[in-house]
């Protein structure tokens, strides 16, 4: 019998099979000095999975049965502010931040044939995608940080509990949107 929660039937059908950047950009500030003292400072962070998936079909080599996957894409976004700036604003300019970090992660998953015709089932699996790339995008940050010569940030551990996700294809703020983290020398 087939499950009828489309998060549970998507589950039991996905096998993740690779998780890999297909768009890194960063910025700093042109007269970042990264000898100066930072002192606290403070960062926003926000993710979201795009609402698009791709579904392929793979021809393997040496023969063998076709492969279908499907491939959702997350973005990530962390700001980190000037030490000046107020983390009482709701928007902020870009002169506002020091450096800024964007990042496109793709999650590629096998399934049979069928599996990739759910369309309720994808969509609600768009949760587990995210959970499944959360630690690649704390690597990409933390190195991507330390590439820039900023503070690296460790974004937390994901915890969908308490992050708010929705439970489709919505964009969430990380917990620690504006937290001070202590500088790093």
């Amino acid at each position: 019998m087939t499950d009828p929660n489309p998060g549970q039937r998507a589950v039991a059908a996905y096998q993740i099979e690779d998780v890999f950047v297909i768009k890194l950009d960063c910025h700093v500030y042109p007269e970042f000095n990264p000898t100066e003292a930072w002192g606290q400072i403070a960062f926003n962070h926000r993710a979201s999975v795009d609402k698009n998936m791709l579904v392929q079909t793979r021809k393997m080599v040496g023969g063998g049965e076709d492969q279908t996957i499907v491939r959702y894409f997350v973005n990530s976004e962390v700001g980190l502010l000037k030490a000046d700036t107020s983390i009482e604003k709701k928007e902020y300019a870009e002169e506002d931040y020091l450096a800024s970090i964007h990042i496109s992660v793709a999650a590629d998953y096998s399934c049979s044939l069928e599996a990739s015709k759910d369309a309720d089932a994808m969509a609600a699996f768009s949760r587990n995608a995210v959970f499944n790339v959360w630690p690649y995008l704390r690597e990409i940050i933390h190195a991507a940080c330390d590439r820039l010569r900023i503070p690296r940030l460790t974004i937390e551990m994901f915890k969908p509990d308490r992050a708010g996700i929705p439970h489709t294809n919505g964009e969430l703020i990380s917990p620690r949107a504006h937290t001070d983290v202590a500088a790093k020398k």
